[in-house]
């Protein structure tokens, strides 16, 4: 699970950190990884917020007048 740390970077534990190989996108767009530490991918400690791409929420107005 990512955490925010004092800096407001997001911070893995559970997933293997591996310097030097591709990231996992899938990581980086959602601070999420099926494989767990079984990726054969990097997953860095720090992520810029910016970075992970959550999707976006869509936001309905509708105005009412009487």
């Amino acid at each position: 699970m990512m955490k925010a740390n004092e800096s407001g970077m997001a911070e893995s534990s559970e997933y293997p950190v591996r310097p030097g190989t591709k990231d996992c996108q899938f990581y980086l767009r959602t601070g999420r990884c099926g494989y767990g530490k079984t990726c054969r991918y990097n997953h860095p400690n720090e992520i810029p917020p910016e970075k992970i791409n959550m999707p976006k929420c869509k936001v309905r107005v509708h105005i009412v007048e009487y």
